[in-house]
């Protein structure tokens, strides 16, 4: 399974999955089949005026008038559809984002955008909005002249919690060339130049500049 940021629309993301083709085009059919559903009762429910309608998550229909299209059903259908672990419980943690926000921005005193997970960007009422309704914040500090960052001890072999966040934002997509596998899931941080634990100031330092996200399976690599 793949996935990857195609020249389409802004903010999108193709999800590649390899599998046994007569299965591969059984979901795909299930699929079709489940959003022509869907979509012919939420016409007869518009048609008719009923008080409820089907599978409108976001009062889309309500609001439009129009039922979803096929293309809308298939991605609403098949992301809250339940994945069967066989019994296996599987945790449900908080979905973490990664948003950078200017200081001027979220004062308001500039519309400068946010980049969300390092590399897309953000226009400023959303990024000022996405930025209020969190729980966690890092301060990033860098020179306003080079981007430098700034406040960051070198001569340790493990990097510190706001390093992490830093070279997160750097590297949003594993460093490996032609991997493209994005740093918000299995990642490890790694040191580009090797570190010298004999003598940490001859090279290969603990800094954001000298740190890069990797996939688990190239790290190991």
């Amino acid at each position: 399974m793949t996935w990857r940021d195609p020249d389409l629309v802004e903010g999108t993301t193709t999800l590649e999955i390899t599998g046994p083709t007569p299965e591969i085009i059984d979901v795909i059919d299930r699929l079709n089949r489940g959003a022509r559903a869907v979509q012919d009762a939420q016409r007869h429910a518009l048609a008719g005026g009923a008080d409820k309608i089907p599978f409108d998550l976001d009062a889309q229909v309500e609001g439009t008038g129009m039922p979803m299209s096929l293309a809308q059903l298939r991605y609403a259908i098949l992301v809250h559809s339940r994945i069967e672990t066989g019994g296996v419980h599987v945790p449900s943690p908080r979905r973490r984002v990664n948003l950078t926000v200017p200081a001027l921005t979220l004062m308001g005193r500039s519309n400068a955008p946010g980049l969300l997970e390092g590399d897309v960007p953000v226009d400023a009422a959303t990024a000022r909005a996405i930025a209020g309704r969190s729980d966690d914040w890092h301060r990033v500090l860098t020179d306003p002249v080079t981007g430098t960052f700034l406040n960051t001890p070198p001569a340790r072999y493990t990097p510190t919690a706001a390093m992490i966040e830093l070279t997160h934002l750097k590297t949003p997509l594993c460093a490996m060339p032609g991997c493209g596998r994005p740093s918000s899931g299995w990642y490890e941080v790694d040191h580009i130049e090797e570190y010298d634990h004999r003598r940490p100031a001859k090279g290969g330092m603990t800094t954001p500049e000298n740190l890069h996200d990797l996939c688990t399976t190239h790290h190991r690599l």
